[in-house]
Parts: structure tokens; sequence; C-alpha cells
């Protein structure tokens, strides 16, 4: 029974991984038959099916826990792009309004072709979001994330013209103005969570490895005399630092400023040398447990990390 219960996290897993793969396999299925170009389907089926085939790859990411950015970071990101979504096809009613007041059919049908665009980039919003949303740690992930909003923002403005020069009515064109005017807000806070969510993620990631790095270094000045539990601290502190080091080396990876990238991977290869150090601190109290002179020799090297 105890190898039972010790066996079903592990079916568990497997179990949702073969769930996973599966989904995945036919969510490529359906991109691979929607971009084929003898396929008719139109630009939606394609987006709608990227969109499902990056969803799918986020939670394959997530089960191997070999992602970086939080899932809370991903879910505001794409129920921020949902917001968009919405803005979007109230923008795009309002459109249909105003086209419908219009005698022109030429101007008309100018407002008609800036809404269908309006709501194709959209989708590619949405898609985008979906895809690059559990890589959004990722620079170039970014900025191509920023490009789908601006794509989003271009057609909206092409709608507002093309609803001024085909329509007279105030009131209809002033809906549409307000309508567009949430669509940009809805974008701008998108971008701010593009270019911000995933810094305050890495700023927590941060924190908790200095907290961990104070506390292992307090436990082990306190723990002068007792060699064991010295070593056994500086283990730990050795764990958090090396985290600490990736971090920064990660963030160092991302920036796009020479200086600023020499600073940060400086910073972390100074942390790595003083963690080499405190290590071999470490390894010579262990092997000379009454050496007290190892023991402080250790307890210095420490406090150079804090």
């Amino acid at each position: 029974r105890a190898a039972s219960r010790r066996l079903l996290p592990s079916c568990c897993v497997l179990l949702r991984a073969a769930s996973i793969f599966t989904a995945l396999a036919g969510a490529t299925s359906k991109l691979l038959d929607a971009s084929h170009p003898d396929n008719i389907e139109n630009r939606q089926v394609l987006l709608a099916a990227a969109g499902e085939m990056g969803a799918t790859g986020g939670q394959l990411l997530m089960l191997a826990e070999d992602t970086e950015v939080d899932i809370k970071v991903q879910e505001s990101l794409v129920a921020m792009a949902k917001a968009v979504a919405s803005a979007t096809a109230a923008l795009v009613s309002n459109a249909r309004n105003v086209a419908d007041k219009c005698d022109d059919e030429a101007l008309q049908n100018q407002v008609i072709v800036a809404a269908k665009q309006t709501a194709l980039a959209t989708q590619s919003l949405i898609a985008c979001t979906k895809v690059l949303a559990p890589t959004i740690d990722s620079h170039l992930c970014q900025e191509q994330l920023i490009e789908a909003c601006k794509m989003v923002a271009g057609a909206v403005e092409k709608i507002v013209l093309a609803a001024q020069a085909a329509c007279g009515d105030d009131d209809a064109l002033h809906d549409l103005g307000a309508a567009a005017t949430a669509v940009t807000e809805a974008l701008n806070l998108l971008i701010v969570q593009i270019k911000k969510g995933v810094q305050m993620d890495n700023i927590a990631q941060y924190d908790e490895a200095c907290e961990a790095i104070l506390a292992a270094t307090d436990r082990l000045f306190s723990a002068m005399g007792n060699a064991q539990e010295m070593v056994k601290q500086a283990k730990i502190l050795a764990e958090a630092t090396s985290s600490l080091v990736n971090a920064i080396k990660r963030e160092a990876q991302d920036e796009r400023d020479h200086d600023a990238r020499k600073r940060l991977l400086d910073a972390a290869k100074a942390l790595a040398d003083a963690t080499s150090k405190m290590v071999e601190a470490a390894k010579i109290a262990a092997k000379n447990p009454n050496d007290d002179e190892a023991q402080e020799q250790l307890r210095l090297a420490a406090e150079h990390l804090r």
C-alpha cells in the first residue's frame, strides 16, 4: 500500500503528460492543416490553431517545470489580451453601426474592411500571447508581443480614419471614438504588463534568493563552534547564491545596454567567485571539525556573500 501511495503522484504526472501530448498532437495537426497552401480555411482558423498549440505547449512546459515565467504572470498576460479582444469587439460593433449610416458604398466598404483587419489583428494578438506567455522572460518574445500590440493599435487608427471619412453622424463617431479609446487603454495596460510583469517576477526571485542568503549566513554565524552545522548551512548558502547568480545571468542575457550587461555579468562573476571561496572554506572546515581557525575562515568567506 505504501508503495502504491508513492507511485500515485508519478502515475498522475504521466497521465497528465499523456493527455497534454495528445492535445499538443491534435493542435499541431490543426495548425498544419490550416496553414497548408491548398487549404481554403480562413485566417481565423489558422490563428485559433496557433493559439491552441501555444497554450498546450505552455502546459507541457509547466508540467516539465521548464519555464522561468510564473504561471500568474502568464495568466495575467492572457487575461489582458482577452480584455483587448473584448474592447476590440465593441469597437468593431460601433464600426458596423457607422458603416450602416454611410451612403457612399466605397467609403462604407473601407470602414468594413478596416473593422475586419482590426478583428484579425486582435486574433493574432491573442494567438501570440498564448504562444509567447510561457517564454515572455525573453527580450525577443517581449518585442514580438509588443509588435502584435502595435499592429492592433495601427488597425484601430485606420478604423477611426475610415469612419471619419465615411460618416457625418456625430453621435455614431463619438461612440466609435470612445470604443477606440477603450482599446488603446487596454493595449497600454497589456504593454505595461509585458514590460513590467516579468521584471516584477524577477524582483521576487531576487528577493527570495537574497532572503535565503541572509538567513543561511545568520544560521552559519550562530553555529560557530559547531563545524557540522556550519558546513550544512554553507551548503544551503551555496545553493542560494548559485540561484542568484543564474538569475543575474538571465537578466544580463536580455539586457541590450552594453554597460548595464557588463555590470550584471561582473556582479554575477564576483558572486560566483565568492561562493567558490566559501565552498572551499567549508570543505576545509569539514575536514578539520576541531580547527577554530578553519571555522573562522568559513565565517569570513560567508560574510563576503552578504
